[in-house]
């Protein structure tokens, strides 16, 4: 297949109550080459009647994976779609927001962009998202600003190895990149957090410094945002156990030993990883050595005040 078609993945589950806003925002995308590609993951309320209606008045632009009988949850069910996407871009799309109508385009823009510098290459573009609540109603105009984020810094391998800061709902995925994302390793802690990192460490990040997505938050989100304050760093550090920090460090190295293994040797990305990796064979003392030394740094200093305490 070739041109800018998007395969658009939509991973539903029990999401009627928001499906259809998020449906239609997608149906006007001013790029329209574009397919919607959606897995459910096991709805028990309306879901799978509303994309039915949505499919059969959209059979060209709107199909719906077979149910398989398996629950993935999210990181599985957007594997799965990514698995069964054939366009040559394609994009993370949550049941619950609502794109903006330029989203595709603008996305597509700064690929080709980014293309035109690094032919062949694995390239990412991601954006900025306005935060709003259940009615749509804006709570920041800008997720970065209110989770203190770092997007252009905050994407050099690194700083990723130790803090995601790409939103999956926002990225824009070149058919190099999907290659060498597949198959999705166990390990991984979330899908969008293994993309991003593969594209870093193999490819290109472009960064789309506006929100193109009215992220919605309610209480039945997965991963919800919310203010980086030092209340909420102090409930933190006292609502979790050393042991259940350290289990979620673990998870960081093993995730970034799956990346290990993807990349060949002899690269500065390699070398990076080595020394994330060897951290964890270091005293007290030397992991923070190694932070300092090679950057491992998440983004702001009441989240690096988290990590130096529980490291």
């Amino acid at each position: 297949m070739l041109g800018d078609t998007v395969d658009i993945l939509v991973a539903t589950f029990d999401g009627e109550r928001w499906l259809a806003a998020q449906l239609d925002s997608l149906l006007v995308q001013s790029h329209s080459d574009l397919r919607i590609l959606v897995r459910d993951d096991g709805s028990r309320d309306g879901t799978c009647a509303i994309l039915d209606h949505y499919a059969a008045a959209h059979p060209t632009r709107l199909r719906v994976l077979p149910d398989d009988g398996v629950n993935r949850r999210a990181c599985g069910n957007f594997a799965e779609l990514l698995r069964h996407a054939e366009a040559p871009y394609a994009m993370f799309c949550d049941q619950d927001d609502v794109w903006h109508p330029d989203k595709v385009a603008v996305s597509m823009a700064a690929m080709r962009a980014a293309e035109a510098v690094s032919p062949g290459a694995p390239v990412l573009v991601h954006a900025d998202l306005a935060v709003v609540d259940d009615a749509l109603a804006p709570i920041a105009p800008s997720l970065a600003l209110f989770l203190r984020l770092d997007l252009a810094g905050g994407t050099r391998l690194p700083r990723l190895l130790a803090h995601n800061v790409i939103t999956g709902c926002t990225m824009l995925m070149n058919r190099p990149l999907i290659a060498r994302c597949l198959p999705i390793p166990s390990e991984v802690i979330m899908h969008d957090y293994w993309v991003a990192l593969v594209a870093a460490a193999c490819g290109r990040i472009a960064l789309v410094p506006r929100p193109l997505v009215d992220y919605r938050q309610h209480r039945a989100n997965v991963l919800g945002a919310m203010g980086m304050t030092w209340s909420r760093l102090a409930k933190r550090l006292c609502a979790s156990p050393v042991a259940g920090a350290r289990e979620r460090i673990e998870r960081g190295y093993r995730q970034a030993a799956a990346l290990r293994a993807l990349i060949g040797e002899g690269t500065p990305e390699a070398d990076t990883i080595d020394a994330y990796l060897a951290m964890r064979e270091r005293g007290w003392f030397g992991r923070r050595v190694m932070l300092v030394r090679h950057g491992f740094w998440m983004n702001g200093p009441l989240r690096n005040l988290g990590l130096l305490a529980t490291l």
